[in-house]
C-alpha cells in the first residue's frame, strides 16, 4: 500500500527488507526505478504529527541506489546515471529496440536470432549502431527466446 503513494499519517516507521532484490533485475531502468520506489515508499513515514523513521536492510549499502536513498539525494544519482547512458547510448541518450524471439523449438529460436543478427548486421553496415545479442533472456517463459537489443 505505502508503493501505491497513499497518505497515511499515522505511519512512523517505514521497513524496507531486502532492498537489494530491487537494484539487479537485467534491465538498464532498474537502478532508477529501485530508486524511485524506495525514496516513495521512505516517504510515506512521518507524514502527519509525528516524525517518521525509515530502516532499510541491504547487503549493499554502498551502491549508488542505496546511498542515493540514504541521503535523500536525487540529482546526484541522476547526473551519475546520465553520464553512464550517454557513454552506453542507452535511452535517452540513444535509441534501443529489443527484439524478443520464441518458440517451443529452441533450435529454431537460435538460428533465427543468428540470422537476424547477421541480416542487420549487412542493413546497418554503413551506419553507427552496436548490436547486442542474440543472447538467452534471463527469464524464459514458454519454450526458448533470445533477446537481440539494437541500440544507435
Amino acid at each position: 500500500m505505502l508503493t501505491k503513494g497513499i497518505d497515511l499519517p499515522q505511519v512512523t516507521l517505514v521497513g524496507i527488507i531486502a532492498a537489494d532484490g530491487l537494484l539487479y533485475m537485467n534491465d538498464y531502468w532498474a537502478s532508477e526505478r529501485a530508486l524511485q520506489m524506495l525514496i516513495q515508499v521512505a516517504g510515506r513515514a512521518g507524514r502527519g504529527e509525528q516524525p517518521g523513521q525509515v530502516i532499510l536492510q541491504t547487503y549493499t549499502p554502498e551502491h549508488p541506489v542505496i546511498e542515493a536513498v540514504t541521503r535523500y539525494d536525487y540529482e546526484t544519482f541522476i547526473a551519475t546515471e546520465w553520464e553512464q547512458r550517454q557513454l552506453l547510448h542507452y535511452p535517452p541518450a540513444g535509441q534501443m529496440v529489443l527484439l524478443r524471439l520464441g518458440s517451443p523449438d529452441p533450435s529454431a529460436v537460435q538460428q533465427v536470432a543468428s540470422t537476424l543478427a547477421e541480416r542487420l548486421k549487412t542493413m546497418l553496415h554503413d551506419k553507427p549502431h552496436m548490436l547486442l545479442g542474440p543472447a538467452p533472456a534471463p527469464i524464459v517463459a514458454s519454450g526458448s527466446s533470445l533477446p537481440l537489443a539494437y541500440c544507435s
